[in-house]
């Protein structure tokens, strides 16, 4: 619904890149991204813009940030300003203040509604993702997971499985396409027309900050799919411990 409870249908909310607040239920999965049930979905009266880049230059007011539009996917370049009630969050959820942003972080920065038209353009920011890693590291860490893929529906796949590292995940959602290299077990290129649900597979991403969506840059399809079986319990068994005495 909007500012004034007007019901609003949710695909006009994404067409036009609306701003909302969402009430969403405690129990979410320890997925990448994190999913959850939304409750209650506000619309906002106003229009916001997002870029991703990276910070060039920082003075007393603000920072300069070259990158993309999140949602034209056109170069840009802008001035973005926080205040006092800027809310910034590093890639391990910690709140930062406007003094933790340094040159060379990369950012998902939102803003708006209002740009003044300068070269470059400016606006205030109210909400910014920061990798605060990427000022001292621009390599990109790659991260794995091997598995089971459990759907697959618009352009992106959920996997459960073993992650490759420690800090991996056990289940993820990865954006596929055209870069994502796809190949057997053996090396040979394949289509995504085989990546049905079922299938085990073993996919390489690199992490990026929520709320975008890790992409899949290399899927090896094993030539296994997941043992599966539809029907209905008709019973179930429970095994009993009897205590032993101790001798």
């Amino acid at each position: 619904m909007d500012a004034q409870g007007n019901k609003v249908q949710l695909q006009t909310i994404v067409d036009k890149n609306k701003a909302i607040k969402a009430f969403y239920s405690p129990n979410i999965t320890k997925s990448l991204p994190a999913q959850g049930a939304a409750l209650t979905i506000i619309v906002s009266d106003h229009d916001f813009a997002a870029i991703d880049g990276t910070i060039s230059e920082i003075n007393e007011r603000g920072f300069l940030v070259e990158g993309s539009n999140v949602y034209g996917d056109n170069a840009e370049t802008i001035w973005l300003h926080p205040d006092p009630k800027t809310t910034i969050i590093d890639q391990n959820g910690k709140t930062l203040k406007a003094s933790d942003l340094k040159a060379g972080m990369t950012v998902r920065s939102f803003y708006g509604p209002y740009v003044a038209l300068s070269f470059p353009p400016q606006s205030s920011t109210n909400y910014i993702l920061v990798n605060t890693d990427s000022a001292n590291d621009e390599q990109e860490t790659e991260a794995g997971i091997n598995g089971i893929l459990t759907e697959k529906t618009d352009g992106r796949i959920s996997i459960s499985g073993q992650p490759s590292n420690p800090d991996g995940y056990e289940y993820v959602v990865l954006a596929i396409d055209g870069d994502t290299q796809i190949v057997d077990a053996q090396g040979k290129p394949l289509t995504s027309d085989v990546l049905n649900e079922g299938r085990r597979i073993e996919a390489q991403y690199v992490p990026v900050i929520y709320p975008a969506l890790p992409h899949a840059d290399k899927i090896v399809v094993s030539d296994a799919s997941a043992p599966r079986v539809e029907g209905t319990i008709t019973g179930f068994l429970t095994q009993k411990y009897k205590k032993e005495p101790v001798s």
